[in-house]
């Protein structure tokens, strides 16, 4: 075949391709678009109703979460994967990826499969169905609630107060599972193992927590400089400066630190299976270690002393709250200006930022800290990290938040007015987790509405 002739044929499937995936986009708006009650037809027989398409899911995994529908009268939860073929989902390779493990439902336009998805039900889009061409509006994305004409009827303030008070009560919840933590592990054990697994966002947490509990069974696990040694070596990220490719501005570094790991090694451990895929280079697992050992430097690894002595220090929740998020906000010159121990950045970034050093705060820190004191009966110090916690910045919107914006406000802009803090963002993701993810978005049985409406009434 003539190299003209490959191209050709690699640019036929490319076209195959993209036409496929604009395919499968207009049927994933026709699926959001659904009416509770639709009904379609189950591959083998019978039909399947839909309560709830569920929420759109724009990042890796299925097309849909939180989905609810009606099998022969069963109510059925769970995730929904939309393909043009039933056949895709074994070509995708869904069956081996665990994000796809809570996949109840397989809307498909032909069904081609020779055999059926372990556990999960495939249903047919009608054959008359019309997938038009539309651009995607935020309000398709997520879709107005019920609630929206109940939170109009309420001014700014009150929406606040609500939110606020949500927001207060995630923040006991997250205390109380802080205190079974503190009372098997011990205050700066337990506090420490949650930092590591903020600093790992996302992707990565559940592999910073193993790399704590790599780390804290060492016997030098005290202090000092041995400690990002530890840290390093553990992680499997440390190159072998004699071995591994190091740009020559990270050798210097690089040998220092594997210098003091070698000599306390403890044989060959099974590597921790560091997610890198989707994440971008300012979040990668090597800056995040570098930041985590930022702080563990200028906190010690007894965290709490840093932490009495800072509140000892401050006249006022408010300053107390700066001091907590300049104590987890980390730029290492060694490290803002790298991806990792190869790839240099052009501009230069805080390994650990302030939106994220805020996050460990609220979400982390605080609770933590409130669980302590109200365990000690130390009623004032609980009500100063509660002072503390209600009146810090509003962090970094997450999708949770956007969501609500969008389903609950109009227009979705208004958010900004009354989720305007740390508690009322809280409190926001909290209503979302409790009642629409926890409804599958299906409004006619949902609490919050009726909740709402019940204070209406009385009003």
């Amino acid at each position: 075949m003539s190299r003209e002739g490959g191209r050709d044929i690699l640019a036929t499937k490319k076209q195959a391709m993209a036409l496929m995936v604009a395919k499968e986009k207009e049927v994933q708006i026709f699926w959001k678009r659904l009416k509770a009650g639709t009904l379609l037809d189950r591959a083998g027989g019978g039909k399947v109703e839909i309560l709830s398409p569920g929420t759109w899911n724009f990042e890796e995994g299925p097309d849909f979460r939180d989905a609810k529908f009606a099998v022969a009268g069963e109510i059925v939860r769970g995730d929904v994967e939309i393909h043009i073929k039933s056949s895709d989902w074994i070509a995708h390779g869904h069956s081996s990826d665990p994000r796809y493990r809570n996949v109840k439902l397989h809307a498909v336009l032909e069904d081609d499969a020779p055999e059926a998805v372990p556990s999960v039900i495939t249903v047919l889009f009608p054959a008359d169905a019309k997938f038009a061409k539309s651009k995607t509006s935020q309000n398709m994305k997520f879709g107005a609630g019920e609630c929206t004409k109940l939170f109009s009827s309420m001014d700014d303030d009150s929406v606040h107060r609500l939110l606020s008070d949500a927001g207060v009560e995630r923040f006991r919840e997250k205390a109380r599972g802080a205190t079974a933590e503190i009372i098997a592990r011990g205050f700066d054990n337990a506090l420490l193992r949650r930092i590591f697994e903020a600093v790992g966002y996302k992707k990565n947490k559940d592999n910073f927590i193993e790399l704590f509990e790599r780390v804290s069974a060492h016997p030098e696990f005290s202090g000092g400089k041995i400690v990002d040694a530890l840290i390093w070596g553990e992680s499997g990220l440390l190159p072998d400066p004699t071995t591994r490719k190091i740009h020559p501005e990270m050798k210097e570094l690089a040998r220092g630190l594997w210098g003091a790991w070698w000599v306390r090694r403890e044989g060959d451990r099974p590597p921790i299976k560091w997610v890198k895929s989707g994440v971008r280079p300012l979040n990668s697992p090597e800056r995040r270690i570098a930041g985590l050992c930022s702080v563990i430097s200028k906190s010690g690894i007894r965290i709490s002393a840093k932490i009495a002595a800072l509140k000892r220090s401050s006249r006022s929740p408010a300053k107390f709250a700066e001091e907590l998020v300049r104590l987890f906000t980390a730029s290492d010159p060694a490290w803002d200006s790298w991806t990792n121990f190869r790839d240099k950045r052009n501009v230069k970034a805080a390994v650990i930022g302030e939106m994220r050093s805020l996050d460990i705060a609220v979400n982390v820190v605080l609770p933590f800290l409130f669980a302590k004191f109200a365990m000690e009966n130390d009623s004032g110090g609980a009500g100063f990290c509660l002072d503390t916690y209600k009146i810090s910045p509003r962090p970094q919107d997450n999708i949770r938040i956007e969501t609500a914006a969008n389903k609950w406000f109009v227009p979705p802009s208004r958010a900004e007015a009354v989720i305007r803090d740390a508690a009322s963002a809280q409190g926001a993701i909290y209503l979302m987790k409790k009642f629409c993810e926890g409804n599958s978005s299906y409004c006619p049985v949902c609490g919050l509405r009726m909740s709402l409406s019940k204070s209406k009434a009385g009003a």
